[in-house]
């Protein structure tokens, strides 16, 4: 017999092996890239990863709508001071944290997007108003206290 009429079996199992990888990879994406989430992606305490668009924004309303009026405290030269949310125009986006967890590498806690009223904040807490801002976006969703420098 010929070369050509053999089997050659070092190339039989290499072909296996390459579609066997292949095809684990192609489950792994498809595992990752089912729904507009990325799998093990959490907000605000809520698992979003595997839900479309519209289905995590649905559930991520429902924590939000709760913890809505829940008040914004800071430390203000070590003072402590409480306003209402609607005070300082501070609000979660919906819309804008489920396209940040969307944007994500997956496995991972998204810290939601923050709205703050600039205007409405630095009529009340006129000092460092930047600054206070990312203080109070980073902890107003987790219920912490915002720590505020007057300089």
């Amino acid at each position: 017999m010929d070369d050509a009429g053999q089997f050659d079996v070092r190339r039989a199992v290499l072909v296996g092996v390459l579609a066997m990888v292949v095809l684990a990879v192609t489950g792994v994406v498809a595992y990752r890239m089912n729904g507009d989430v990325p799998h093990g992606t959490r907000m605000l305490g809520v698992d979003l990863g595997g839900l479309s668009r519209s289905e995590a924004e649905a559930v991520l309303r429902r924590p939000v709508a709760e913890h809505a009026a829940d008040p914004v405290r800071v430390l203000l030269d070590g003072r402590r001071v409480v306003f209402p949310p609607a005070a300082l125009g501070v609000r979660v986006d919906v819309e804008l944290s489920v396209g940040r967890a969307i944007r994500s590498a997956g496995n991972a806690d998204v810290e939601p997007v923050v709205r703050v009223d600039k205007q409405r904040f630095g009529a009340l807490l006129p000092a460092d108003v930047d600054r206070a801002v990312r203080a109070v976006r980073a902890a107003w969703p987790h219920g912490e206290v915002a720590t505020l420098s007057p300089n």
